[in-house]
C-alpha cells in the first residue's frame, strides 16, 4: 500500500490572519474539546432537535456524541472485526500509566461502531513528547517512526485513529511502521484535520483524502 485512505469531518482553521466564520471557531471549540484544554467562548447546536449553548464547561457532552456518530458511520464502510489503534498521545510512552486521552477517544468511536470493533493500544512511544500540536519543530515521518514501538498484534483490518491531523506525519509514520511488522492498517479516521486556508462545507460534512506512504526522500541526484 502506497497511500492511506483517511476520512475526516471538519477542518480545524490555525490562520488567524483572516475573517473566521462561525464555522471556524464552532470546529476551533471541538478540537479543543478533543484535547482536553480550556477556551472561551460558546457553540450553538441542536442536539435531539432542541438548541444547546455548549462551552468549555460542558464540552465533553458533545464529544462523547460526536465520537459514537463517527463510529456508526464507519460502520456503513467497513465490516466488523476491526481494530482501532489510536495514534498515541504525547505522553502515551513506554512504562506509563493510564489512563490515556487517545485510548478514551478512540473507545467512545468503537462504542458507537458496535459489536465487532475493539481497540488495540498497539503503539506507544520511547518516551513522553512535547505535544505536536504545540511543537513548531520540522516534522517529518521519519522523526517518528525510531520513537515508536509495537506493544501488541492488532487484528485486521487496522484502523489508525487519531483526533487531530496536522501535518499527517505521526499517522503515516504509524502506519510505515505497523505495515513492516506485518499488521498494514487499512484506512485512518480523524475528527478534525488542520488547515490554513478556509474550505467550504459544514462542521459535520464528511471528507475523503489519503496519505502518501511512500518513504523514497526526494532525489537530489536527478538535479
Amino acid at each position: 500500500m502506497t497511500h492511506l485512505p483517511y476520512d475526516f469531518w471538519c477542518h480545524h482553521l490555525t490562520d488567524v490572519d483572516c475573517q473566521w466564520r462561525t464555522v471556524d471557531w464552532n470546529s476551533r471549540i471541538v478540537v479543543k474539546g478533543l484535547k482536553a484544554e480550556p477556551f472561551n467562548g460558546y457553540m450553538e447546536v441542536k442536539i435531539g432537535g432542541a438548541p444547546r449553548r455548549i462551552d468549555s464547561d460542558n464540552i465533553n457532552e458533545l464529544i462523547d456524541l460526536i465520537l459514537p456518530a463517527i463510529g456508526r458511520k464507519l460502520r456503513n464502510d467497513i465490516a466488523s472485526p476491526i481494530s482501532i489503534v489510536p495514534i498515541p498521545n504525547s505522553g502515551m510512552a513506554v512504562g506509563a500509566n493510564g489512563p490515556f486521552r487517545a485510548v478514551e477517544l478512540a473507545q467512545k468511536v468503537a462504542h458507537g461502531f458496535g459489536i465487532g470493533a475493539t481497540v488495540c493500544p498497539a503503539i506507544r512511544w520511547d518516551a513522553p513528547r512535547q505535544k505536536a500540536h504545540q511543537s513548531h519543530d520540522y516534522r517529518h515521518p521519519d522523526l517518528y517512526e525510531p520513537h515508536m514501538q509495537l506493544m501488541a498484534q492488532p487484528q485486521a483490518p487496522i484502523v489508525l485513529f487519531d483526533d487531530v491531523l496536522t501535518s499527517g506525519s505521526q499517522m503515516i509514520a504509524a502506519a510505515r511502521m505497523l505495515t513492516k511488522k506485518g499488521f498494514p492498517p487499512q484506512r485512518g479516521l480523524v475528527v478534525a484535520r488542520a488547515t490554513k486556508i478556509q474550505h467550504e462545507g459544514g462542521l459535520w460534512s464528511r471528507r475523503s483524502d489519503a496519505l502518501d506512504l511512500s518513504d523514497e526522500p526526494s532525489d537530489f541526484d536527478e538535479f
